[in-house]
């Protein structure tokens, strides 16, 4: 990435979400913008509006959040590239 990518990730500003894509690109020039919802940033990838998407698959709740899990099996074409 030499420009500024733009990374979607499942807002708002301040959640870990935020934190584990400050993380995974540090270093690399990005501009986040936060997505109300794991569907839609999932979405936005899939449609070209971001690069890439940083969601949750697990968490200390829950364990695995079900939602990420089924949007990348039933409705989007991607790749997980990485994990925080």
């Amino acid at each position: 990435m030499s420009a500024a990518a733009s990374i979607g990730y499942l807002g708002p500003a301040g959640t870990f979400t935020e934190l584990a894509m400050s993380r995974f690109f540090a270093g690399r020039p990005y501009r986040g913008i936060p997505y109300p919802d794991i569907a839609s940033a999932l979405h936005a990838v899939q449609e070209g509006e971001v690069l890439a998407a940083v969601v949750p698959a697990e968490n200390s709740v829950e364990g695995t959040v079900n939602v990420t899990l089924d949007v990348l099996v039933h409705e989007v074409d991607l790749y997980i590239i990485g994990e925080i």
